[in-house]
């Protein structure tokens, strides 16, 4: 007896392992960055940013201070590459304009 195979359908496992993710800095440091799965929605993605680091994020800017204020740009700076888990970096603002890149300072003693 024969059967036909049924298409198969992603599950929340395909969907985790294939999840666009993002490295997200507060504004004007690299420290204690927090990797996020862009969600459905802009507003979310700050809600879990601002949740996790526990500010008011407003705003989102890319690592060379483009300001990023919807998900569909996120997504295609992060499906830019030839990876679709690029995990590009951004940094989040409570409403300050992008401090730049952090520099690291040497002290010669």
């Amino acid at each position: 007896m024969w059967f036909a195979k049924r298409p198969r359908t992603e599950s929340a496992n395909d969907n985790a392992n294939n999840a666009i993710r993002v490295i997200v800095y507060r504004n004007g440091t690299h420290h204690e960055g927090k990797v996020f799965p862009v969600p459905r929605t802009f507003d979310e993605l700050l809600r879990d940013i601002s949740s996790k680091f526990a500010i008011q994020a407003t705003r989102l800017f890319t690592s060379k201070g483009g300001e990023i204020d919807n998900i569909t740009l996120i997504r295609q700076v992060c499906c830019s590459g030839s990876s679709h888990r690029d995990e590009d970096v951004l940094f989040a603002s409570c409403g300050e304009n992008f401090a730049g890149e952090p520099r690291l300072s040497f002290r010669i003693k």
